[in-house]
């Protein structure tokens, strides 16, 4: 299982959960793939964003840190045009407070990555929204993010 903790921004990082871009092939039934003036910087673009998770994954994993990869499972949805993006920045989905992820939305895309993680640690709200961490401010005793 995957431990849930997050108390405070300054404690070493232990555990972090990265994501994953696209894949050209995910275009192939659109009509845009047989444009190469489209699809050559698409490739290049998912090549290198490719290199930069695992650059990132390196950093992470030299610096004693246990990282964990999200990649769209394309079987489950058929086509690219089933999804509204990969799962990029898991940190646009989630929030981790206290030993809880918060979620917010249809999170299908992360499915195998939540059955890493105990259900009692897990706190989904179908709400049709994302949340946004990028924006999270503490008043007191509450929590406030933006979505």
């Amino acid at each position: 299982m995957i431990p849930i903790k997050g108390y405070a921004t300054f404690d070493p990082l232990k555990h972090c959960w990265i994501g994953s871009g696209f894949k050209t092939e995910w275009f192939a039934d659109l009509q845009i793939y047989k444009n190469d003036k489209i699809m050559d910087p698409l490739k290049r673009i998912a090549e290198e964003t490719e290199e930069d998770y695992q650059a990132l994954e390196k950093i992470l994993k030299d610096a004693g840190v246990q990282t964990h990869r999200i990649f769209l499972n394309m079987d489950r949805y058929g086509s690219f045009k089933n999804i509204s993006r990969p799962p990029v920045c898991p940190r646009d989905d989630f929030a981790v407070i206290g030993e809880k992820i918060y979620g917010c939305g249809k999170l299908t895309k992360y499915k195998e990555m939540l059955e890493q993680i105990d259900e009692k640690d897990v706190s989904i709200d179908n709400l049709g929204c994302n949340i946004s961490t990028a924006q999270i401010c503490r008043v007191g005793k509450d929590m406030w993010w933006d979505y």
